[in-house]
């Protein structure tokens, strides 16, 4: 495995492996910590890690194809957990991974992918792939406004952070090597096959805008294709949705 960088406390992971690519740090070195005391996810939310349960990593890459790095990311995570759950998680777009639980799915995994200039070479950029996993559940159990599981609720048995960590990361090389032989459609079509988010009635915000529509497809790139009414389309390559019950 890549070289993981283990800390008791940071920040933010994210944080961290940014400030090690800068000195250097080669591609998949990974961060780890205990704790982060300003842990980040999409679009400005907080994450929380929980100490015992839950797995706070980052990930430098400087390799592949940066437009689809949200894709492959989310392949990698939930390959990863999807094996150790027993094939009881989905993906919702555009990285979110859920769980299968006995209440419908909840949010197992966040993934946050932040790009920065290389300070070696001002021509390339380095991307620092951000991954939260809540591997046990804590013995006060999780807030009930957080609408999360854990890796233990939906396979029925704990896990060690580290064996995690070891299958996102074998996951990563895969997905990588998978890229390089087969190219981008491969990553879109497993992606494709295993979100939750295609056929649902779904809201999808960024900012100020709103638009309802199905959610039919995803384009080349990783989009995700609403239709909304009309023989009408909205691609979407930002923002948030939101399923519609």
């Amino acid at each position: 495995m890549a070289d993981v960088l283990h800390f008791k406390s940071v920040t933010s992971t994210n944080d961290v492996a940014a400030e090690h690519a800068r000195k250097g740090a080669t591609h998949l070195t990974v961060v780890t910590a205990d704790q982060q005391t300003k842990g980040r996810g999409r679009l400005g939310r907080i994450w929380q890690t929980f100490p015992q349960g839950g797995l706070a990593m980052s990930v430098i890459v400087r390799d592949g194809n940066p437009a689809l790095l949200p894709l492959l990311a989310s392949v990698v995570v939930h390959k990863a957990l999807n094996g150790l759950s027993g094939n009881h998680t989905v993906i919702k777009w555009p990285n979110d991974i859920l769980g299968a639980t006995n209440t419908g799915l909840k949010k197992l995994s966040g993934i946050l992918i932040e790009s920065y200039t290389d300070p070696a070479n001002s021509q390339k950029r380095f991307y620092i792939v951000g991954i939260g996993v809540n591997v046990n559940t804590p013995p006060e159990g999780l807030p009930d406004d957080l609408a999360a599981t854990t890796l233990q609720d939906v396979s029925g048995q704990p896990f060690a952070k580290e064996a995690v960590l070891e299958e996102i990361m074998a996951e990563f090389h895969k997905g990588l090597d998978l890229q390089h032989q087969k190219g981008d459609s491969a990553v879109v079509e497993y992606y494709r096959s295993h979100c939750a988010t295609l056929g649902q009635n779904v809201r999808w915000i960024d900012g100020g805008q709103e638009v309802k529509g199905k959610a039919v497809d995803l384009n080349a790139e990783g989009n995700l294709i609403l239709e909304i009414g009309g023989g009408d389309k909205h691609i979407c390559s930002t923002g948030d949705i939101i399923h519609e019950m």
